[in-house]
């Protein structure tokens, strides 16, 4: 009797860590992809070390939307204007890309979600993508954070 009561303690823990474990700050991350999610975080905690709020949207979700293989379109931030979630959707083949293209096609989308950034107005947002997203991510995130911390 004794083991079985240790067993659902136990149990008990891991399900509460795991559940803290999603939530960054009160934001609840379990809907975030796995293939997404450190870019998510990362994003949290660059912007969070340069002094930028982040809006209060708890719940976050990211995935894989099979129908934009009918579009050209990488990342679709259906969460923009709506203040209280983030809600993007990816292309399933987005995760074939390099690390530095997934997470500019992300903060991309991202900034529109949180931020309701529209296009063009700066090089994160450009409204075309290519291979050159990889090499020009790091100048962007930079022009992105500074537009941050002087319109917000």
């Amino acid at each position: 009797m004794e083991a079985n009561a240790l067993k659902v303690v136990k149990i008990g823990i891991v399900s509460i860590l795991i559940v803290l474990g999603t939530l960054s700050k009160g934001r609840d991350l379990r809907f975030v992809d796995v293939t997404y999610n450190k870019y998510v975080i990362e994003f949290i905690e660059e912007l969070e070390e340069e002094g930028i709020d982040i809006p209060n949207q708890i719940r976050w979700t990211i995935g894989e939307d099979i129908s934009l293989f009918r579009t050209s379109i990488l990342g679709w931030a259906l969460g923009m204007n709506d203040d209280r979630q983030v809600n993007i959707r990816m292309h399933p083949l987005n995760k074939f890309k390099s690390e530095d293209e997934i997470r500019f096609i992300l903060w991309h989308e991202l900034a529109h979600d949180i931020f309701n950034i529209k296009h063009d107005t700066m090089l994160l947002m450009k409204t075309t993508s290519s291979k050159t997203d990889a090499y020009i991510f790091t100048a962007a995130k930079i022009e992105f954070i500074q537009y941050l911390k002087n319109n917000r």
